[in-house]
């Protein structure tokens, strides 16, 4: 199970304290509903619940019960004072990892969330397969989606909550079936051209750690250099080509056993989109929802290109990245090719507001541009000169 809060960001922009009350009131609620179901909190990242469940069935009544007891509590609170959650399920195999839970089934549930209504809850196929008959709410088939980075199609359904406001229901169904209503008024619209580009497959092998080669002979001064700046916002690694930078991070991954994600930049990512969309997708491959309201608010803002302002989707990933429990390493490898004084700016918004759990890497043939002079100076920023 995944959960959101639905406008989030935008009141935390508008009014921090409120949204803060509201997420910690929002957080106990949860809270005190999960046990009930046998529900295991696997992480929160800003406003958003990762949880497991052993049964299906036992997912889709926490769901609902959290959607109702948010309902009956925002019947007596005013319109800003409400809290309304996205609520999304699916079932799948997945891998654990110390406290982490990973796979296949936690990519396609992350990816799901954003289908959900506000108010609603959205599941899979497989979870719609597995409470049919046994649950005591209609099912409606909303049809298959193909979701971001997911190779095939996926079926969705969405659960029929007693207190929703008519939506030209289909016809009637069976309490747990499902109907072949795969058509509705309240579906997302389609995207835009633009919308698409952000939202296209990602290239997973830009987003590979390299793996440290058996034959090279450390550099142990410089690897010690990498990890005694990690306490910094950027190190940047500069040297000319065949120098073996990406190299040098490599072997300091596979030393230090970080948490690192990567991505390797070419010509093409001076498209401003999709720059941020590989950085997200990074993040990503440690976090499957972290970036996604970052990502959403930059789809949406696609739209109408000329108002694009990088901070409005830059702030909630900042936020997102500051609730974070643990350090992260993100690395831009070839940094030189970018030549989008946008893409600077972004970065150098980002270097400004970066929360502690957050160190960013560049690798580069040069020192940042003079074009860029927002970005960190050296003298401000580790640099580690690979030789």
């Amino acid at each position: 199970m995944f959960t959101d809060m639905v406008g989030y960001s935008a009141l935390a922009q508008k009014n921090e304290a409120l949204a803060l009350e509201l997420l910690e009131e929002h957080r106990g609620l949860v809270r005190g509903i999960l046990p009930r179901h046998y529900g295991r909190e696997i992480e929160t990242a800003g406003d958003a619940f990762f949880v497991e469940f052993d049964s299906a069935l036992e997912a889709v009544r926490c769901g609902v019960e959290i959607q109702r007891s948010l309902h009956e509590r925002n019947q007596s609170n005013s319109p800003d004072r409400r809290i309304i959650l996205r609520i999304d399920l699916h079932l799948g195999d997945v891998v654990h990892s110390g406290a982490h839970v990973q796979g296949d089934g936690v990519n396609i549930a992350a990816r799901l969330e954003p289908l959900a209504q506000p108010g609603g809850i959205c599941i899979s196929e497989d979870v719609a397969r597995q409470i049919r008959n046994k649950f005591d709410l209609p099912l409606i088939r909303v049809g298959k989606r193909q979701l971001k980075n997911i190779e095939l199609p996926v079926s969705i359904y969405r659960v029929s909550l007693p207190w929703e406001e008519s939506r030209s229901a289909p016809a009637p169904t069976l309490p747990g079936r499902m109907t072949d209503d795969e058509v509705r008024s309240d579906l997302p619209a389609q995207p835009s051209s633009r919308e698409r580009e952000v939202a296209m497959p990602l290239l997973e092998t830009k987003l590979y750690v390299p793996r440290a080669r058996p034959d090279i002979v450390p550099r142990q001064r410089l690897i010690e250099r990498l990890s005694g700046g990690t306490n910094r916002r950027l190190t940047l690694i500069s040297a000319p080509a065949g120098f073996g930078k990406t190299t040098l991070l490599a072997e300091w991954i596979r030393q230090s056993g970080r948490r690192v994600c990567w991505v390797s930049l070419d010509e093409s990512d001076n498209n401003l989109s999709r720059f941020w969309a590989y950085f997200i997708g990074a993040l990503q491959t440690l976090r499957p929802v972290l970036g996604e309201n970052a990502r959403i608010v930059m789809n949406a803002q696609m739209r109408q290109p000329h108002r694009l302002r990088q901070e409005s989707f830059l702030t909630p990933l900042v936020n997102e990245i500051a609730a974070l429990k643990e350090n992260i390493e993100l690395v831009l490898d070839d940094y030189h090719i970018i030549t989008n004084p946008a893409i600077h700016e972004g970065i150098a918004f980002l270097l400004d507001h970066l929360p502690p759990q957050m160190h960013l890497l560049m690798t580069s043939r040069t020192d940042p541009p003079s074009s860029a002079p927002s970005l960190p100076r050296p003298q401000s920023t580790q640099r580690a000169a690979s030789r």
